[in-house]
Order: structure tokens, then C-alpha cells, then sequence
């Protein structure tokens, strides 16, 4: 089994919208499933996230900003602001069920620059849509105009962006 297959296969796990196959074993928080609104801490390879959008991500930057260095990470949508995300973080390999057409200049660019960058996509959309369906989603509005070369620019403007919506 490839590491894609690995991580694509955690990531059809029943309530989960992310995964990632870490280099080696990190502790971090998980919602307790017996106290809703509570967290335990665990230390795991596997990292794995019910919440969506790019929640999933930046909770685990906001903690440790290369938290996904050398990680195998299955989304089950890649828009240009995860994948910036993501690759910023240090992440090795991506997999997206559905990917926009958006987050190719950024992953061809980490590509370029990194002979050992690896993605791969199922579904290929023009852009990532917000959750009523009516619109661009705010996080890939958000970064549309940057350089996709600079992944290092996307985390503040994310990162207010998500605070404003708050």
C-alpha cells in the first residue's frame, strides 16, 4: 500500500474530512468524544479531523507552524488556501477528493521546487465554493491574488480572515 493509499483510506473513515500521516509521533489536542466541548491530549502518526474547511489545519499551525513537515495529508477538498497552507507547513505529499483548478499553481510551483513533492487529486473544479453554494469560499477569495510560489503568505490573511468570521 502506497502512503496516498494509507492516508486515502484513513480519510474514508466514517466522520472524517482530513487526515495526515506524520513523520513521527507528535502530541497534540482531539475533542473528547465522552465530553462534548472538552479536549484530550494524544500522541499519534495519524492526525485526523472531523472539522471543515481548513479548521484542520490551522488549528494544528496556530499550535506548531510546521506541525505537517514531512506529513501524507488526504483532504477531501484541496482549495488554493489549504494547499498553501499545507505546503508552508512543510508537508511532503497531498491528496484532495476535490481540488481547484486555483490550487494547481501552487502545488506544480512546490513541485518545481521540491523534488520530493508529491500530489495527487481526485475531482478537479474552476474553485472551491462556500457552504451555501452561492459564492467563491472566502478562504480561496482570500488568497486568490497571491504569488503561489509564496506559501509563507497565506497563513495571516487566513488566519484573520477566520477571525472575522468568527
Amino acid at each position: 500500500m502506497t502512503n496516498f493509499e494509507e492516508a486515502i483510506q484513513i480519510l474514508k473513515q466514517e466522520g472524517v474530512t482530513f487526515a495526515a500521516i506524520l513523520p513521527e509521533e507528535k502530541t497534540f489536542p482531539v475533542p473528547d468524544k465522552e465530553l462534548p466541548g472538552s479536549y484530550i491530549t494524544v500522541t499519534s502518526r495519524i492526525y485526523t479531523s472531523d472539522k471543515k474547511g481548513i479548521a484542520p489545519v490551522m488549528d494544528r499551525m496556530k499550535e506548531d507552524y510546521h506541525f505537517f513537515q514531512g506529513a501524507i495529508v488526504a483532504d477531501r477538498v484541496i482549495g488554493k488556501a489549504a494547499a498553501m497552507l499545507l505546503i508552508s507547513s512543510g508537508a511532503e505529499k497531498i491528496y484532495g477528493e476535490l481540488t481547484s483548478e486555483h490550487s494547481f499553481t501552487v502545488l506544480e510551483a512546490a513541485k518545481s521546487a521540491n523534488s520530493n513533492f508529491e500530489y495527487s487529486v481526485g475531482e478537479v473544479v474552476p474553485y472551491i465554493i462556500n457552504r451555501t453554494g452561492t459564492d467563491m469560499c472566502p478562504m480561496e477569495k482570500t488568497v486568490l491574488t497571491l504569488n503561489p510560489e509564496n506559501v509563507n503568505s497565506a497563513f495571516e490573511p487566513l488566519k484573520k480572515k477566520l477571525e472575522e468570521m468568527a
